[in-house]
């Protein structure tokens, strides 16, 4: 009675040499249906500029804000921003999709 949940690269963004394939909504769902109804989609992570920006702010306060107080509280503004709405984004702009499923 369990749910699984997986996160897979969008077709948004280029492919890449670690990735063998982008999904669609769609051909996520063909691909889960066989055995799995998929029950929610979430679209993660807006691609834009200014995501770029904030996600290389976050990598580079991270390794330092146990050590540094003003990068401590950088990463935990965004860690917080993180946590609370995902980076929610629509099916034309995000860099990745979530889909919470059930078996059949």
């Amino acid at each position: 009675n369990g749910r699984l949940i997986v996160t897979v690269p969008s077709i948004n963004i280029p492919m890449s040499e670690k990735h063998y394939q982008h999904f669609s909504t769609e051909s996520l769902k063909e691909i889960l249906s066989e055995y799995f109804e998929v029950e929610r989609v979430i679209y993660h992570f807006k691609k834009s500029k200014f995501f770029k920006f904030k996600q290389k702010i976050y990598q580079i306060s991270f390794p330092l804000s146990n050590r540094v107080k003003f990068l401590k509280k950088i990463y935990e503004g965004f860690s917080e921003s993180f946590s609370r709405n995902l980076e929610l984004a629509q099916p034309w702009n995000c860099q990745r999709i979530i889909a919470v499923c059930k078996r059949k």
